[in-house]
């Protein structure tokens, strides 16, 4: 699942970053790890 989520978040545009963010809140994770790990690991950020 986490996998098939990641995919929309290779989007480059500010505005799926922010999604990306949101979507990350909304799982349980930091703020911080939105922002850095979900751009660069999208499917590797349960850790």
């Amino acid at each position: 699942m986490t996998k098939r989520i990641g995919i929309l978040y290779f989007s480059p545009t500010n505005t799926t970053k922010k999604i990306c963010r949101a979507v990350a809140l909304g799982m349980g994770a930091k703020p911080a790890d939105a922002g850095h790990d979900f751009s660069r690991y999208p499917s590797g950020n349960n850790r």
